[in-house]
C-alpha cells in the first residue's frame, strides 16, 4: 500500500539583527525567525557571499556542509537546524553562542594553561565524536576529517562551553554534492606533512593541527611552519614545545605535556595519537596543572571581547527582513544528503551585498605553493 503524499506549507518572517562577522566567502548574522503558531526562535544564519552565487562548486560545498552538521550530534560541535536559500543563495540556520574564537582571545595574550588544555579537550573529543560517528539515515560511518582545525574555528562562549566552527572543506562518507582534494584545503601553518607531500589524508591530520593549535593557545604566538625534511623536522618541532615551558609547572606534568605535544606532531602519521587519547591526556593535564579553569577564565575574557565586536559590526549592513514560503512534498533530504530540494520563495526581492569583500579562490592555492617551495 502506498503511503499518502503529505504536502508542507510553512510561512517564516526572518529579520536580522546584527552582524556577527564578515569574510570572504560570505557572513554570519543574528536573526529572529517567526513562524506558524508565534513560535520565535534568535539563531545564527550563515549566508554565502553574492558574489559567489554563481560558483557552483563553493553553493555546493556549504551545501554540504550543512547536510554534514545535520548528521553530527555534539555537545562540542555546532548545530545546525534548516538549510535554506535566500535570493538563490544558501543559507544555513545554526544555534546562536554568544563568544568569541580562540584567535580572538590569542590576540589578549596566552592563555591560561589548564583553560588551554580543556579548550584542546574539547575539540578533541569534537573530532573524535566526528570520526566516529554513524549517519542516523544510511547507518554508515561518517568518518568526518575537519581539514581546518585552527583557534579561529574553536568558538568560546561567555561560559566556557567551547565549539568546533567551520566544516566547509571536511571530508566524510556520505552522499555529497562537492568535490574535495585533500591536498588543495587547509591554513597553512596548521597543515600536517602529509597534506604537503599529497598523501592520503585521515583523521591524524586533525591530531596534528591541533598540536599545532596547543603550542598557540599555551605560546600566546603564531607558531613556526614546522620544516618538511626529516633530518630538521625534529629538531624544529622540539625547539618550539621547549619554549613553552613555565618554571611553576612540575617536571613530571611538563614532561606529560612535552611527551603528548611530540606525539601528536610526529612526521610520520602513524605515530600520533588518536583524538580520543588526546582528550583523555588534556583531561588529565588540566586537572593536575591547576589555575585557572576555562569556565573561570571565559567568563573574565569572552564578555568583554563580545561587546568589542558588537561595537565593530555595528555599522555593517544587514540584509532586510523576508518572509519566506516553503512549499512542496514533504522530504527531510535537504539536510541528510538527498538530492531533492524544498523550493523557497522570498517575498523581499532586494538583498544588497555591497560590503562584503570578493573572494579571490586562487589565494589558498598560491600561499599553499608558496608555503611548500619554502619549506
Amino acid at each position: 500500500m502506498s503511503q499518502p503524499k503529505i504536502t508542507a506549507v510553512e510561512h517564516r518572517r526572518i529579520t536580522f539583527v546584527e552582524a556577527l562577522g564578515k569574510g570572504g566567502f560570505g557572513a554570519v548574522f543574528l536573526a529572529d525567525i517567526r513562524s506558524r503558531n508565534k513560535f520565535e526562535q534568535r539563531l545564527a544564519i550563515k549566508v554565502l557571499n553574492e558574489e559567489l552565487g554563481e560558483n557552483q562548486e563553493v553553493v555546493r560545498r556549504q551545501r554540504d556542509e550543512a547536510r554534514l552538521l545535520a548528521q553530527l550530534n555534539h555537545d562540542h560541535i555546532v548545530k545546525v537546524f534548516d538549510l535554506i536559500e535566500i535570493e538563490g543563495r544558501p543559507a544555513v540556520l545554526m544555534e546562536y553562542i554568544p563568544g568569541v574564537d580562540a584567535h580572538r582571545l590569542l590576540e589578549q595574550g596566552p592563555i591560561p594553561a589548564r583553560a588551554a588544555l580543556e579548550i584542546v579537550a574539547a575539540a578533541a573529543s569534537a573530532l573524535h565524536a566526528a570520526y566516529s560517528a554513524v549517519s542516523p539515515f544510511t547507518r554508515r560511518p561518517l568518518r568526518v576529517v575537519h581539514r581546518d582545525v585552527k583557534p579561529s574555528n574553536l568558538l568560546v562562549s561567555e561560559h566556557g562551553t567551547v565549539k568546533v566552527l567551520d566544516f566547509g572543506i571536511a571530508r566524510a562518507d556520505f552522499d555529497r554534492e562537492g568535490q574535495t582534494r585533500s591536498a588543495a584545503f587547509g591554513t597553512a601553518r596548521y597543515m600536517a606533512p602529509e597534506q604537503w607531500m599529497n598523501e592520503s589524508v585521515t583523521s591524524a591530520v586533525d591530531v596534528f593541527a591541533l598540536g599545532i593549535t596547543t603550542l598557540e593557545l599555551l605560546s600566546g604566538r603564531p607558531a613556526d611552519r614546522l620544516p618538511l625534511r626529516p633530518d630538521r623536522y625534529n629538531v624544529g618541532r622540539d625547539k618550539q614545545i621547549a619554549s613553552l615551558r613555565d618554571p611553576v609547572w612540575g617536571t613530571v606534568w611538563w614532561r606529560s605535556l612535552e611527551e603528548l605535544l611530540q606525539d601528536m606532531l610526529s612526521l610520520d602519521p602513524i605515530d600520533r595519537p588518536c583524538a580520543e587519547r588526546v582528550q583523555e591526556v588534556c583531561i588529565r593535564l588540566s586537572e593536575e596543572v591547576g589555575g585557572v579553569s576555562l569556565r573561570r577564565f571565559a567568563r573574565q575574557a569572552v564578555p568583554e571581547l563580545v561587546e568589542s565586536r558588537r561595537a565593530k559590526m555595528k555599522t555593517a549592513s544587514l540584509l532586510p527582513s523576508v518572509d519566506l514560503v516553503m512549499t512542496g512534498p514533504e522530504d527531510p533530504s535537504i539536510l541528510t544528503g538527498g538530492k531533492s530540494v524544498v523550493p523557497i520563495h522570498t517575498q523581499n526581492p532586494a538583498v544588497p551585498a555591497g560590503w562584503w569583500l570578493q573572494v579571490v579562490l586562487s589565494a589558498g592555492v598560491a600561499l599553499s605553493l608558496w608555503w611548500f617551495i619554502s619549506a
